[in-house]
């Protein structure tokens, strides 16, 4: 689910350089490597990244381009695999919603039974 994430100029720079090993199935480790920076910076890159309206579009238009051309099954693999966390990552996000909507509206509940019994 894109969200408001505003990128620093070095994140776009070290993205535009991450999109083409994402389609090569690369690790973070080897991404990591590639860059010269440590495995968990390349994870808070990736991870900003995915909340971008940037991110949706590349991805969707990646596997779209593979979709149309299954000759590269690593990459075709890889961008589904992708595609999936995605999804999954937003049912999460619904599911976290509801839950807290349901709290609330649970509490809500409590206290005007609490108010309304009577003494």
């Amino acid at each position: 689910m894109s969200q408001n994430v505003t990128l620093s100029r070095q994140d776009l720079i070290d993205i535009e350089k991450i999109k083409p090993m994402l389609l090569d199935n690369k690790s973070q480790v080897e991404i990591s490597v590639a860059l010269g920076k440590r495995r968990e910076t390349v994870n808070r890159k990736l991870a900003r990244w995915m909340r971008t309206k940037d991110f949706e579009e590349w991805l969707k238009q990646a596997w779209l381009d593979k979709y149309q051309k299954v000759d590269d099954v690593e990459a075709f693999r890889a961008l589904t695999k992708l595609f999936a966390r995605m999804i999954v990552q937003r049912q999460e996000v619904l599911e976290d919603v509801y839950q807290e909507t349901r709290i609330v509206w649970e509490d809500r509940s409590q206290n005007v039974n609490d108010k309304v019994q009577p003494p």
